[in-house]
C-alpha cells in the first residue's frame, strides 16, 4: 500500500540536514527505494535516522529504530525490540520469519524499518549465528512488501554479505548521505546553544568544518556548550573540548 503522505507539509526543521532527510523520506516513500544509506563514521547517519524516528507521528506509521552493533550478540533481543516497536501482540519470536508472518497478519497499514551499523554483519565473527544468510534474505524479501519501507545505514554500500564460504547479496538501493552545510550547521547550534553569540557561534562552526566527523564533533561540542558555556571563557573551553574530542575519537 502506498503511504498517503505529503512531504511538503511535513516538518523537518528540527532535522540536522533538513533537505538531506526530505530526499531520504522521499526516495523511501515515493519511489519505494529500499536503500543502503552510506557515510564515513562520524558523518550523522544515526542522526538521520533518529530525526526520522522522531517524525512517527506526522508520518503516521510506525517507524521501527534498530542498531545492530547494539544486538549482534543477542539475535532474539533483535526481534524483541522489533516487535514491540511494531506493537505486534507477542514481542517473542525466535526467527525473522516468524516475526514477518505475524507483522503480515497484524498490520494493514505501512510501516518503516531502519536498521544502523548493518556493516556488524561483516565485521564480526562473534555474531549470534542465527545473523546468517537466512537473515540477509529477509532483509531483501522486505523490499518487495508493499507496506514496508527499509533502509539500512552502514559506512560503505554493503551489496554483499559473507558468512564463512557463503555469500548473500543485498539488494538495496545507495543513498550517500552528504556533507554538512554551514547553514545547517548554524541551525544546529542556535537550536541547541541559542546563548552563543555570533563571534562564538562562528568559531564553533570553523571548529567542526576542521575535522571529518562533522555531525558527531558537532554534537560533542554542543553538549560541552550546553553544559559549561561561559562567555568570558569560551575560546579556552573550545580548545579543551577539542582536545577531549580528539582524545576519545584516535
Amino acid at each position: 500500500m502506498r503511504p498517503h503522505i505529503e512531504l511538503e507539509i511535513l516538518d523537518f526543521s528540527a532535522c540536522l540536514r533538513p533537505a538531506f532527510a526530505k530526499t531520504f523520506l522521499n526516495e523511501l516513500l515515493i519511489r519505494r527505494n529500499s536503500l543502503n544509506l552510506t557515510g564515513d563514521t562520524g558523518q550523522g547517519k544515526s542522526r538521520l535516522l533518529e530525526d526520522v524516528k522522531r517524525m512517527e507521528t506526522s508520518l503516521g506509521m510506525p517507524v521501527v529504530l534498530l542498531n545492530l552493533k547494539d544486538f549482534r550478540l543477542d539475535y532474539e533481543g533483535f526481534l524483541r525490540s522489533m516487535a514491540m516497536q511494531l506493537r505486534l501482540p507477542s514481542p517473542y519470536f525466535q526467527r525473522f520469519e516468524d516475526l514477518l508472518d505475524a507483522l503480515h497478519a497484524a498490520l494493514h497499514d505501512n510501516c518503516m524499518i531502519l536498521i544502523n551499523s548493518l556493516e556488524v554483519l561483516n565485521e564480526y565473527n562473534s555474531n549470534d549465528r542465527r545473523y546468517d544468510a537466512h537473515f540477509v534474505s529477509s532483509l531483501n524479501n522486505l523490499k518487495n512488501q508493499s507496506h514496508i519501507h527499509l533502509a539500512c545505514a552502514s559506512r560503505i554500500w554493503l551489496k554483499k554479505v559473507v558468512f564463512q564460504n557463503e555469500t548473500s547479496i543485498l539488494d538495496l538501493y545507495q543513498l550517500e548521505i552528504r556533507d554538512l552545510h554551514d547553514k545547517e550547521i548554524e541551525a544546529e547550534i542556535r537550536r541547541y546553544c541559542p546563548a552563543l553569540t555570533a563571534m562564538h557561534r562562528a568559531a564553533l562552526r570553523q571548529s567542526v568544518r576542521d575535522c571529518a566527523q562533522t555531525a558527531q564533533r558537532l554534537d560533542f561540542l554542543l553538549r560541552k556548550a550546553l553544559a559549561h558555556y561561559d562567555p568570558k571563557k569560551f575560546s579556552t573551553q573550545l580548545n579543551t573540548w577539542i582536545t577531549a574530542y580528539e582524545a576519545e575519537n584516535r
